[in-house]
């Protein structure tokens, strides 16, 4: 369905009006949460027109938790692809198979829904709430302070000057709020690519298991099953449609592309009410599908505080308000460096693991794999790895 002019806010909203820039998974979900709790939410977005491409692909376990109050995690496990467990390849012959049967999850596997899907799920009840994304919109200037502020946005050659309660920015990597509140992204610098691919493959690749196929000499190559016979297939530094076995029998490509493999954070996160979220706030390795579940973390944790602070203001008196918000929110933006820093650091683990293993390492990989559920610090790894989970 082709989205609509915004419509009235219902009049049963709360006055102040957050604003959200960027209308990618995070910044719906933002918005969404923010709608629930009757807050009259714009969102704008630069683009003319929805994401059409599968992007991010895995739905961590720990986003569909924080997901679950929207009453969305359903209509995402109806349309998503559960992978059931995971093979392991070295030099061309079949070493290990794990099942995910021991992920302390009701899921008891890993949950694929491409980012169009995930952002129409996400857009409609947006929409259901009478909040659509302004289109070919964004944001050009933003003065903001403790109470709020004024902020200017473009749609075509047209300017438009208003207040809101809150700017938060989910407007990506080259994020324009990031830049006007001079908040520094550090890390690394890419120093390789990641070659992506979308595909029809044959039977012979197993529809339920994700696969790890590790060569000498070769760039390790991973698939991740997303149901229907099509598959994610992914390689460092190699183009990926060279990397393809021939018995995988490569039909249709749907979508391919390169990413830089680079991780960055930035320390600040908050100034006044503006904020930036996912990856306006932080880039991640693509291998641990983490950016866009941290992101929605970062969004849900967020506007949570929004709304508690919110639900507060008339009973608290305004001598004390602004500082119990101040310290709120400072234990947010603490929180999520730190959720970041970790994440970051799983990604860097899995990442060496996968695609620069030692002799030592192929060699013992198939066996942690094998003995995995006899062993508790090698399952907690796994999860940690795989899932974020831990046990």
């Amino acid at each position: 369905m082709a989205e609509q002019p915004r419509t009235t806010p219902p009049a049963r909203q709360k006055a102040g009006q957050p604003l959200i820039v960027g209308a990618g998974p995070v910044g719906l979900t933002a918005a969404l949460k923010l709608a629930q709790a009757k807050h009259a939410v714009r969102i704008i977005d630069r683009n003319p027109s929805p994401n059409a491409e599968s992007r991010a692909l895995l739905m961590s376990h720990n986003a569909l938790a924080q997901l679950h109050d929207t009453g969305l995690a359903g209509k995402l496990l109806g349309v998503g692809h559960v992978v059931r467990g995971m093979k392991l390849t070295i030099n061309g012959k079949p070493k290990a198979q794990l099942e995910f049967d021991f992920f302390p999850h009701k899921l008891k596997g890993l949950l694929v829904v491409p980012q169009n899907l995930t952002e129409r799920i996400l857009a409609d009840a947006l929409r259901e709430m009478g909040v659509v994304v302004e289109r070919r919109t964004e944001l050009v200037q933003a003065t903001m302070n403790p109470q709020g502020g004024d902020v200017q946005l473009k749609t075509g050659d047209a300017y438009e000057t208003c207040h809101v309660s809150w700017l938060i920015g989910a407007d990506g990597a080259q994020s324009d709020l990031r830049k006007m509140l001079d908040f520094e992204l550090k890390g690394s610098a890419p120093a390789s690519k990641w070659s992506m691919i979308d595909i029809d493959l044959g039977e012979q690749a197993d529809p339920n298991r994700m696969e790890i196929r590790i060569a000498r000499q070769a760039p390790t190559l991973i698939r991740i099953p997303m149901g229907h016979g099509r598959h994610r297939v992914m390689c460092l530094a190699a183009d990926v449609r060279e990397m393809i076995p021939d018995h995988w029998q490569a039909g249709r490509i749907h979508w391919q592309a390169w990413f830089d493999a680079v991780q960055r954070n930035t320390e600040s996160r908050i100034n006044g009410r503006a904020a930036i979220i996912g990856d306006a706030a932080h880039q991640n390795l693509p291998l641990g599908c983490r950016g866009m579940n941290l992101g929605i973390e970062d969004a849900v944790t967020l506007t949570e505080i929004i709304n508690d602070v919110a639900s507060q203001e008339i009973k608290v008196l305004a001598s004390g308000r602004d500082e119990q918000s101040r310290t709120l929110f400072r234990g947010w933006e603490r929180d999520r460096v730190a959720r970041t820093r970790a994440s970051l650091a799983v990604s860097r683990r899995m990442e060496t693991l996968v695609t620069r293993p030692t002799g030592w390492q192929l060699f013992k990989l198939p066996l942690a794999l094998r003995f995995i559920g006899l062993l508790p610090a090698l399952r907690r790894e796994a999860l940690s790895l795989l899932t974020d989970l831990r046990q």
